[in-house]
């Protein structure tokens, strides 16, 4: 199985025996050997490839298209499901937010008629006593 990795910058020197190729670098692998794993690991991120490529192996073929035919299947209904829920988490936020806002005007009067009371008190307060009339 060979690995293609696409690097970030072309080579401009091309050993014949390079396993690089213009914009591609093939990774020789054995599967089942970790020495090798680590060492296309080390590989990988020193290239620090923009796209991995891998061989898909010809028995998962079909298993691997099937699953692909499989998705719209899967993700169309989910993705309305979701947007459903958006759309119904908004009308219930909106809601939520509608009654804040009108709780919030009601506590605005509230203090504007307190404010208007205290001042009124206070101005009674201050007005200078008047005189009683003799009897």
């Amino acid at each position: 199985m060979k690995r293609c990795v696409m690097s970030r910058e072309p080579k401009p020197a091309e050993d014949p025996a390079s396993l690089r190729r213009g914009n591609f670098t093939y990774f020789p692998v054995i599967p089942g050997r970790l020495e090798f794993s680590v060492e296309l690991r080390r590989a990988i991120l020193r290239a620090r490839p923009r796209i991995v490529a891998v061989e898909l192996p010809g028995a998962l073929e079909d298993v691997y298209l099937q699953a692909l035919a499989r998705l719209p299947e899967m993700s169309f209904p989910a993705v309305n499901k979701i947007r459903l829920w958006l759309e119904e988490e908004d009308k219930e936020e909106s809601k939520r937010i509608g009654k804040l806002k009108e709780q919030q005007k009601q506590r605005q009067k509230l203090f504007e008629e307190q404010l208007r009371q205290r001042q009124q008190q206070d101005s009674r307060s201050s007005e200078p006593l008047k005189p009683s009339p003799p009897r």
